[in-house]
């Protein structure tokens, strides 16, 4: 019965949610897909992005990012408008791209790899409500306090200077997971 209803729920769902692993073929994702979870090694895929207009979530799991990834990853975040959940897994990335302050609709972010230092327009992101990363620093949080919706960040790790005063104190809730 299990098997009967997960047959149904992937036909039904097959032009929202797709699944992109290595052995797939770019042009078998839809046009229309909402949730994409995407694990690629190579960055050439990533330039069809811009033409999932509707694209509301995406997992992007990338291996192998060196800084002439930079680039091409500034092109990807100015080209998801209207993304809604954005979860990372780039290994060797230190630095989220500058153009992550466009995604003015971005509720939730998700950073599982160490970034030591965020870019200063993400500030911008006014609507981020869950910001999830393995590590944080008062380094990287320093402008935290623009991002009024803020209310959960869910960390392993949280090093700070002591007399720290300037972060947001109207959280809902900060997790901190023991490792």
């Amino acid at each position: 019965m299990h098997a009967l209803l997960h047959d149904l729920a992937r036909k039904v769902s097959h032009d929202e949610c797709f699944r992109f692993v290595k052995d797939k073929k770019i042009d078998q994702i839809p046009n229309t897909v909402r949730h994409l979870y995407f694990k690629i090694d190579k960055l050439s895929l990533l330039k069809d992005v811009d033409k999932w207009k509707n694209l509301r979530t995406l997992v992007l799991i990338f291996r192998g990012y060196v800084n002439e990834h930079a680039k091409a990853f500034e092109e990807v975040f100015k080209s998801l408008k209207s993304i809604r959940v954005l979860c990372l897994t780039i290994d060797g990335m230190k630095v989220l791209p500058n153009a992550i302050g466009n995604l003015r609709h971005l509720r939730y972010l998700s950073i599982h790899h160490d970034i030591p230092r965020l870019p200063g327009s993400f500030c911008k992101l006014y609507q981020l409500q869950v910001l999830a990363s393995e590590k944080f620093s008062t380094e990287s949080v320093l402008g935290l306090n623009d991002l009024i919706c803020l209310r959960h960040m869910i960390t392993s790790y949280v090093y700070y200077e002591k007399n720290r005063r300037d972060w947001n104190t109207d959280f809902i809730s900060m997790v901190v997971i023991p490792c």
